[in-house]
């Protein structure tokens, strides 16, 4: 008996272990269990985590009201989880990074309005999305021009792309330009300049806060007319020159260069329109403008203009933008597409993108979930 009750006894305290690791296994497994649920929520939707969290610990920041205004300031959480408190309890200004491109269109072609070519071209510069887009050679003429025009506006304003508000100076067979203006920009038109020529129409734009920008979109002639100057010295003297941009196809390059240094343009004869390339520049120097895309490309060898026939390879750069100096530091980039929008248009859209503007845009205060 006594040896039996030995083996009993060394048998009982090697159970007591096991029980102990098999409860402290099940914790683990259910406090694990509970935190990748928790993981996943977060995952899944981290605002609302976050926002909890916000309500759970306010943050010491005093909060104020207005008297215009039932609820004070609130504590906000953005897409990327910082907090937030904003200045107003209804709304707040936000300052915009705008995009501008120019795109010679080689005619909307409205005049054919069967063969859809014109909706194609559409939906190629919707597509590149940009803020203000300025148009060139638009050749807006047709029998049914009435017709035509609303229905372009409306493919502007419909598109899947982007919807644009569409303003043009163009009545002929042949020249003609153009101005989108992306809908949800918090601009209208104040005051407008257009030539009889038809090779520049200017907009003054103001958004809600009274701050103004001005806008030209031209289409240089081909030949010698010193009467495009006047006209676009014109259109400034009227607009005026804030937050100026002036862009499209000049039909010249910028540099001055005698053939052999100049890089707007590579394997040429000559080069094209010398005259109205100082008058360009004697325009610039009046108005104190320059090329962004020499600014932030001094030497870069690039063309707006290159032939569909691969044989040929005269190259040049006919299409830029022209912009204040005291601007230029504030230009972030400005390039020209690899290749056309599409094979219906024979020059490439070149682009400038701004840091921020003065243009402000109206943000209505966020609360956050109850």
């Amino acid at each position: 008996m006594t040896v039996t009750n030995q083996k009993k006894q060394s048998k009982t305290p090697v159970a007591a272990p096991n029980n102990t690791w098999a409860s402290s296994n099940r914790k683990t497994t259910a406090t694990t269990t509970l935190f990748l649920i928790f993981l996943i929520k977060f995952l899944l939707c981290p605002t609302k985590l976050l926002n909890f969290q916000a309500q759970t610990n306010p943050p010491t920041t005093k909060t104020t009201t207005c008297a215009n205004a039932p609820l004070p300031l609130c504590l906000y959480v953005n897409k990327t989880g910082s907090n937030c408190v904003f200045e107003s309890p209804t709304e707040m200004e936000e300052k915009l990074k705008l995009k501008y491109s120019s795109v010679n269109c080689n005619s909307l072609n409205i005049s054919c309005p069967s063969k859809n070519t014109w909706k194609k071209k559409v939906f190629a510069i919707a597509q590149l999305k940009s803020d203000i887009i300025l148009l060139s050679d638009i050749r807006l003429s047709s029998k049914s021009k009435s017709t035509g025009i609303k229905s372009l506006r409306n493919y502007f304003l419909t598109n899947p792309y982007k919807s644009y508000n569409f303003y043009y100076n163009s009545t002929m067979n042949k020249r003609g330009v153009g101005i989108l203006i992306s809908k949800s920009l918090p601009l209208s038109e104040t005051n407008r300049y257009s030539d009889n020529e038809e090779n520049i129409l200017g907009l003054r734009l103001q958004d809600t806060t009274g701050n103004t920008i001005t806008v030209i979109s031209i289409y240089g002639p081909n030949k010698t007319d010193e009467q495009f100057f006047i006209n676009l010295n014109s259109a400034i003297t009227r607009l005026g020159n804030n937050q100026l941009v002036i862009g499209g196809d000049w039909n010249c390059t910028f540099s001055t260069e005698n053939l052999q240094n100049n890089i707007d343009w590579t394997n040429m004869l000559e080069t094209p329109n010398p005259r109205h390339s100082q008058l360009l520049n004697e325009f610039c120097n009046r108005h104190n403008l320059s090329d962004p895309f020499r600014y932030l490309w001094p030497n870069r060898k690039d063309y707006s203009y290159v032939p569909s026939n691969k044989n040929q390879l005269n190259r040049s750069r006919l299409d830029f933008f022209l912009v204040p100096v005291n601007s230029l530091p504030n230009v972030q980039k400005c390039d020209i597409d690899y290749t056309t929008l599409s094979k219906r248009f024979d020059q490439k859209a070149v682009h400038v993108n701004y840091r921020k503007t003065f243009i402000k845009k109206i943000v209505p205060q966020k609360y956050p979930e109850q």
